[in-house]
Order: structure tokens, then C-alpha cells, then sequence
């Protein structure tokens, strides 16, 4: 009996949970992103090319980047995350707009241009 006695012999490990908790907790709101970036790396760790799982992670790391600490723009933190998603989903234009801006203040304006462009060019096509 003591071994059914813990809570977590019910809760089931799955990257789809754990991305599915990851976007629910970003709708929450600022203190939660912390918790959905968490949800997306473990959902990481069993699927890495994972595109939607990657998009979730992006996007927790950039909010985390500039909501929660404005005056520390890394620009590690939240790049290489954002471009990886990007190559996972070429067509996503959200995706693309927030790596724009995110190069635009690390002084990349340039690249984030051409970034910009091409969330242009792909809301208008659909």
C-alpha cells in the first residue's frame, strides 16, 4: 500500500504533457514562464527536433529574455533558440518576428530586417 501512497505514482511522463503544460503556462502570464521553459526542455530532452515543442521553448526563452529582465538582454539566452525553431518551421511568422526584434537589440539590424521581410512575405501568401 505505501507504494501507491505518493502522488506520483499517477502522474504520467510524456513530452506531449509536458509541452501541453509548457503553452497553458505561457497564456498564465510572466511568473509562470520560468516554469513553461522547464516544461519545454523536458519535453526537449525526449524529442529535440521536435518542432512545436522547440516553438514553445523559443518562446518562453525570449518572453523570459524580455519580460522578466529587460535590462539584461543576452543575447545568447534567447537566439540560438529562436533560429533553431526558425529551421523546424520555416513558415512561421511569429517565429520570425520575435528573432527579428531580438537581433534588432543586440544590434543585428540587418539580419533582423531581412527576418522581418520574410514574416512579411509569408503572412501575405497565406
Amino acid at each position: 500500500c505505501k507504494k501507491f501512497a505518493s502522488p506520483d505514482c499517477y502522474r504520467m511522463e510524456c513530452p506531449e504533457i509536458h509541452s501541453e503544460e509548457g503553452w497553458a503556462l505561457l497564456k498564465c502570464g510572466g511568473k509562470h514562464y520560468e516554469r513553461a521553459k522547464a516544461c519545454f526542455e523536458k519535453a526537449l530532452e525526449v524529442d529535440p527536433e521536435n518542432p512545436e515543442f522547440n516553438v514553445g521553448y523559443a518562446i518562453s526563452s525570449h518572453r523570459l529574455n524580455y519580460f522578466t529582465r529587460p535590462a539584461q538582454v543576452n543575447e545568447a539566452f534567447c537566439l540560438q533558440p529562436l533560429k533553431k525553431a526558425i529551421r523546424l518551421n520555416p513558415e512561421n511568422a511569429y517565429i520570425k518576428a520575435l528573432l527579428a526584434l531580438s537581433l534588432q537589440d543586440v544590434g543585428q539590424e540587418a539580419e533582423g530586417e531581412k527576418y522581418i521581410e520574410e514574416a512579411l512575405t509569408s503572412m501575405s501568401s497565406q
